[in-house]
């Protein structure tokens, strides 16, 4: 089997081509090719034939062709907090500790966002508004099976789930009745979740 082109390319030569790097060395270099769930670049190395491919993360590769080997333990931190720059000036290497104190220090955490008043349909990856959350609540609660509820909504069944447990969207949930309920509305008591 002949290998794609891109693959037959060295590494480096395949990862600078996958980089906008036209906004000048101190702009983000973005990743322009396949992202993970959270936008962090990523691409394959390695071969299918003697069994060494694996996925690894962009901003990895890009530090290390730029300085060297990243020291085991150590992970590669975004100085300029976009997850899909690979400019190795934006880079450095840190802790795990380091790299959730940052993220807590620019409100990246549930518990930042809520320090700053963004929680539920306010929070930047929120896909839900307050009424859907109450919505699939009242569903789950009516008997109504979780996978069908999670496909209406494009959310998985498993979140569906911790909707109806109230272990999610915490600001609707007063002693097990939601928001609604204390606003006046007739909400029928929680029934038990129905097994799949």
């Amino acid at each position: 089997m002949t290998p794609r082109p891109d693959q037959a390319e060295p590494v480096d030569v395949r990862l600078w081509r996958k980089v906008d790097r036209s906004g000048g060395p101190d702009s983000c270099w973005l990743w322009t090719d396949r992202q993970n769930v959270v936008g962090y670049g990523r691409m394959k190395v390695g071969s299918r034939t003697d069994g060494s491919m694996r996925g690894v993360l962009a901003h990895r590769l890009a530090y290390s062709f730029t300085y060297g080997d990243i020291p085991v333990g150590l992970d590669v931190l975004h100085q300029c907090d976009a997850p899909a720059c690979c400019n190795p000036a934006h880079l450095r290497v840190g802790t795990h500790k380091d790299n959730m104190d940052d993220r807590g220090a620019r409100g990246r955490t549930s518990r930042g966002f809520h320090s700053k008043g963004l929680w539920g349909q306010r929070a930047p990856a929120a896909k839900l508004t307050d009424g859907e959350v109450i919505e699939i609540e009242r569903r789950v609660r009516a008997g109504e099976r979780q996978q069908g509820i999670a496909r209406d909504y494009g959310i998985t069944r498993s979140n569906v789930g911790l909707i109806g447990q109230h272990k999610t969207w915490l600001h609707l949930w007063e002693d097990k009745e939601p928001r609604a309920a204390r606003a006046g509305e007739a909400v029928p008591p929680i029934a038990e979740q129905r097994p799949l």
